[in-house]
């Protein structure tokens, strides 16, 4: 039996359902046990979990999820699976398709053996901790993140935080203390709510700025912006324009016109020492490989650099590979540039001032 000789009235609830099926739903629509057999063998469907069934061209993660929940009325959808299904930023996009689905049951639940890709959390949950997302129950985004916190390392705890914060999706890091207060756990981890910035605009910059703390490096600034006081303020935009580039500043400082500080924007740095005019870049593979990209990075590094800046690049490679050098190399950068600032050639002290925020 191939999909289209399923009944109409199946495939409209496997559309609604996310192409997913319970064998309990295709028997009462009058197919047999042996049909079933067939259409599971032979058009390519297959079975998550114990009586269930997935139609090809199911949803990647809706559909085993909504299996998952068949035969479990009191389950929830937690952590890293509804993390996903909230869209929450920061997550590590590798492997997503063979990732376990994550339930939320009371304590008094039935002790179950281990099932396949399944992974089943015992805990309370408030009523204000559960939403539904279409139709899927699923925890809040203040209790997802206070679940994923309590239960990663710092780096990926941090990002998380950060990029919650930076895209809106909580109002303040309270917000997630309040569903992690009294848990096991966050007695240990509360400082790292501490080390949350919205102001990170990726894991990268994020896992940048841990490490350079940990070294005793933390960066005077971040997202700092540099202008070039000799150019022209007019930039060629419509007035009143408001769209984010990651070379013309910011929603709350417009790039058409910037009279005060009288001259143009040329970098918005991730991290950076103003004093010393030294800056460190996060190169995410995904941007900054592109053509118009290296174009605009190679622009910007050689403004920056006629300015005055000495500019440090650092890659996924640099932060997980090799740690201590990335540290190492921005040390000796900071103590090379404060030599400079504090000494011209003739040993008077000398005043930097190409880069202003």
């Amino acid at each position: 039996m191939d999909l289209p000789a399923l009944p109409l009235s199946l495939r409209r609830l496997a559309a609604r359902q996310d192409g997913m099926l319970t064998r309990t739903q295709i028997r009462q629509a009058g197919l047999t046990r042996r049909q079933l057999d067939r259409l599971v063998r032979g058009a390519g469907c297959s079975t998550p979990f114990r009586g269930t069934v997935l139609l090809p061209g199911a949803h990647p993660l809706r559909g085993p999820v909504r299996a998952a929940l068949v035969g479990r009325p009191e389950a929830v959808v937690c952590g890293v699976t509804a993390a996903r299904l909230l869209g929450l930023p920061g997550l590590d996009q590798t492997g997503t398709a063979r990732e376990p689905v994550h339930l939320l049951l009371p304590r008094s639940a039935h002790a179950a053996a281990g099932i396949d890709n399944l992974i089943r959390h015992l805990g309370a949950l408030r009523p204000d901790e559960r939403q539904l997302r279409r139709g899927i129950p699923v925890t809040t985004v203040e209790r997802t993140l206070a679940d994923l916190v309590l239960d990663s390392d710092r780096e990926t705890a941090v990002s998380l935080l950060d990029a919650a914060l930076h895209q809106g999706r909580v109002p303040d890091i309270g917000a997630v203390l309040r569903p992690a207060a009294g848990r096991r756990g966050v007695v240990a981890r509360r400082h790292w709510f501490a080390l949350a910035d919205g102001r990170a605009e990726s894991p990268l910059e994020t896992r940048l700025r841990l490490l350079l703390l940990d070294a005793g490096l933390p960066p005077e600034e971040l997202q700092w912006q540099v202008w070039d006081p000799a150019s022209p303020t007019e930039r060629g935009r419509p007035t009143g324009s408001t769209s984010v580039d990651p070379l013309e500043g910011t929603p709350d400082e417009p790039p058409d016109r910037v009279p005060t500080l009288g001259g143009r924007p040329v970098a918005r740095l991730d991290l950076a020492w103003p004093s010393r005019l030294v800056a460190v870049e996060a190169d995410g593979a995904a941007y900054h490989r592109q053509p118009r990209a290296l174009f605009r990075d190679r622009m910007r590094q050689n403004d920056l650099l006629a300015a005055g800046w000495t500019l440090l690049r650092f890659t996924w490679a640099d932060v997980l590979g090799g740690p201590a050098g990335v540290a190492e190399m921005v040390r000796r950068a900071l103590a090379l540039a404060e030599v400079t600032v504090r000494f011209r050639p003739d040993g008077r002290p000398a005043v930097r001032r190409a880069g202003r925020g």
